[in-house]
This record gives C-alpha cells, sequence and structure tokens, in this order.
C-alpha cells in the first residue's frame, strides 16, 4: 500500500485495489497514507547508496548528482548587487567612519539617515 501512496497513486485506486472504501482505507492506513512516500524514498535512497557503495559507477554518480544539489541549496544566497543610488547611500551613512572626521560627517540632528 504504501508502493501505492510513493508512486503517487490516489486514495480511490489504493481503496479500489485492496477492496475497501476510501473511508476506511482514510481510518486505518492513515499513518501509511500521509508518511508512506517518505518511508519508501528512503527504501530506496538506502538502496541507491548500498549501490554506490558496492561500486555501480551509474550509482555513485546518482549520489554525488544529489549531494551536490543539497550542498549548493545549502549555501546562503549570494549577496544582491545594490544599484548606484542604494550604493552611495549606504556609503554615505559610514562615510567617517574609521577616518579623522569622525562624527563631522553625522547629520545634524545626530541620526543617520
Amino acid at each position: 500500500m504504501e508502493e501505492m501512496t510513493a508512486v503517487g497513486e490516489k486514495p480511490e485506486t489504493i481503496a479500489a485495489a485492496l477492496r475497501i472504501s476510501v473511508a476506511r482505507l482514510q481510518r486505518d492506513y492513515r499513518d501509511a497514507l500521509l508518511h508512506g512516500h517518505a518511508r519508501r524514498r528512503r527504501e530506496a535512497v538506502g538502496l541507491l547508496f548500498a549501490k554506490a557503495r558496492a561500486g555501480s559507477l551509474p550509482a555513485i554518480r546518482k549520489v554525488l548528482q544529489l549531494t551536490a544539489a543539497t550542498a549548493a541549496a545549502g549555501q546562503p544566497a549570494p549577496a544582491k548587487k545594490l544599484g548606484k543610488k542604494a550604493a552611495a547611500q549606504q556609503t554615505a551613512r559610514t562615510a567617517g567612519e574609521g577616518s579623522e572626521w569622525g562624527d563631522d560627517l553625522m547629520p545634524a540632528d545626530g541620526h543617520p539617515h
């Protein structure tokens, strides 16, 4: 039943295959309907890694492809490049920091804008 859930079969199809009503399927097999896909995915990934460990070149390539994709997804997004106006405003906010000008470049009200 989890296999059918994992490949995207509708509850009506699964119930018909098991010769039960959809209501009974949803009541008695709730956990399998909710988590069957994840369990079968875990099983498939385990089999893939086992094949890769055994030396299967296609499996090794697939593992490398999957792990590279997840590693890239975990990387922070590159900083968005500021436009000319925004970059000038950001530079102006910190213009006097670390120089002999110090607070001389701070606006009259004492708060940066």
